[in-house]
């Protein structure tokens, strides 16, 4: 009889305590699927916007403003939209924190937050999304070619000032980066100054 009572109580307590296991490992089991499922779509909608934080910083220089890094985030996002972004340029992190081995960190919040700003916006041309190339300084005017026939030559004396040996393209098709940031030093907001070099588009 004792024997059957010791039975039966460690048969219940068994009973009892195999539920409990079989809900927490559901618990963990869920848990984790979840994570997973977050991962997965956080990092969905996040990877287009790191390619083009990574775009910005990768032509991005320290005297920069807020509004020259927006300028040049509508730039790159209208390249990485465009057929041909696979022409852009894309620096990957471990690079930029090569280049910025102590500043890293508060150079890359910086572009992440005027990148941001800038919003979605991108450049059209007869609301077309057409590949912009973009250069840090041009040798006083940007030119055009059979390959961008929708760019067109604009005047941009203010890099000659900029100039310092070696820097002049002297074929520089499309746009001035360090033109568009001294348009907006002297007060240029940033549409104004990038549709002085692309006159013939529309920011949408």
């Amino acid at each position: 009889m004792k024997h059957r009572f010791l039975w039966l109580l460690s048969f219940l307590l068994i009973m009892a305590i195999i539920p409990m296991f079989s809900f927490f490992n559901l618990q963990d089991i869920f848990k984790q699927i979840d994570l997973n499922n977050n991962a997965t779509a956080d990092s969905a909608k996040s990877s287009p916007k790191q390619k083009l934080y990574l775009a910005v910083a990768s032509v991005y220089n320290t005297k920069w403003n807020n509004d020259t890094i927006k300028a040049a985030a509508i730039l790159a996002n209208t390249n990485l939209l465009s057929e041909q972004s696979g022409l852009l340029k894309i620096k990957t992190v471990d690079e930029l924190k090569q280049q910025w081995p102590n500043d890293f960190d508060a150079v890359y919040k910086k572009i992440v937050e005027s990148a941001d700003d800038a919003g979605n916006k991108k450049l059209v041309f007869n609301d077309e999304i057409k590949y912009i190339p973009y250069i840090s300084l041009s040798s006083g005017e940007t030119i055009t070619s059979q390959e961008y026939p929708y760019l067109q030559i604009i005047a941009s004396p203010w890099d000659v000032m900029m100039r310092n040996a070696g820097d002049i393209d002297s074929k520089a098709c499309g746009v001035s980066l360090s033109g568009i940031d001294y348009l907006i030093s002297q007060g240029a907001n940033v549409e104004d100054a990038l549709l002085w070099y692309l006159p013939e588009f529309d920011i949408v």
